[in-house]
């Protein structure tokens, strides 16, 4: 488990005129992960590579992971996009999750 990512938890408030906005929460600061590309694999744009479709990030068994947090990993954001599938016996869970655009 060779790379860092720290994930983040939505929460959602009202303004003074009414309007929802999304505050994003640290929920667990630093995890490190072991990453695998899974369908869309890469792309090089201005230079840049970046993932296009699903990334898994294999992590230590925790249950503060949840479907609809963000991964922040790399400067890029992934949105946890399915239940983690965890793996209590073994001590990991596997997170999908896809890169939001920004």
């Amino acid at each position: 488990m060779n790379e860092v990512i720290a994930i983040e938890k939505a929460t959602r408030t009202k303004d003074n005129y009414g309007a929802w906005k999304t505050e994003w929460t640290v929920v667990i600061p630093k995890a490190h992960v072991r990453v695998t590309y899974g369908k869309g694999g890469t792309t090089t744009t201005s230079g840049d590579t970046a993932a296009t479709g699903s990334v898994t990030f294999q992590m230590r068994y925790t249950d503060k992971v949840e479907h609809g947090m963000r991964i922040t990993w790399g400067g890029r954001h992934y949105l946890v996009t399915a239940d983690p599938q965890r793996y209590r016996q073994r001590g990991e869970i596997d997170v999908t999750a896809d890169l939001i655009d920004e």
